[in-house]
């Protein structure tokens, strides 16, 4: 696809009726994407406009939160920002009892992590305006979607989704002889 015919597409998907929710995780990158959080809503504005829901995570499992909330009250595009984890989680919020809340709901991602691994291994472009352009043209593919059943901290059952590629990014208990990384 050429230049042209992606921004045709980007203006396009701007003139939908699309709902967008963005959620944001300021603490990703050891902090760097909320010194950078107004650069980044700049961006989203110049990119798509203000109609866009936002929120911003404070504590662990808010993006799985956000993104179930967004989903119900019919979001179509769900852009995480922030590292593996917060992909993580904000992919648990698309799904009710292991199966997807609403299949046609798509996740954007605006890698801001400490490492970029999953970014790297999607091979995303380098930087935030070029994610953004590569979700708004409407570049998507299929992931997998695992499925690990633990107990927690305190013994009860517990179920986490994650997307190939991302692993495992929870707390797994810690086992007597068993070494830890």
């Amino acid at each position: 696809m050429n230049k042209k015919q992606k921004e045709k597409k980007i203006q396009e998907r701007k003139a939908s009726a699309q709902k967008v929710h963005v959620i944001i995780n300021p603490v990703s990158a050891g902090g760097k994407t909320g010194k950078i959080q107004r650069q980044i809503l700049n961006t989203l504005e110049r990119k798509i406009g203000k109609g866009y829901s936002l929120f911003v995570t404070r504590k662990p499992l808010e993006a799985s939160f956000s993104a179930k909330k967004a989903i119900r009250e019919g979001s179509d595009l769900i852009i995480a920002v922030g590292g593996d984890g917060t992909i993580q989680e904000t992919v648990n919020g698309f799904f009710s009892n292991g199966y997807p809340s609403n299949p046609a709901c798509q996740l954007g991602i605006i890698d801001s992590g400490t490492g970029s691994g999953f970014a790297q291994s999607l091979g995303l472009p380098p930087t935030m305006d070029e994610q953004l352009e590569l979700i708004l043209s409407g570049g998507t593919r299929f992931m997998d979607v695992g499925r690990a059943v633990y107990s927690d901290k305190s013994g009860r059952p517990s179920k986490q989704l994650w997307i190939e590629g991302v692993g495992l990014c929870f707390s797994m208990p810690r086992f007597p002889g068993v070494l830890q990384k």
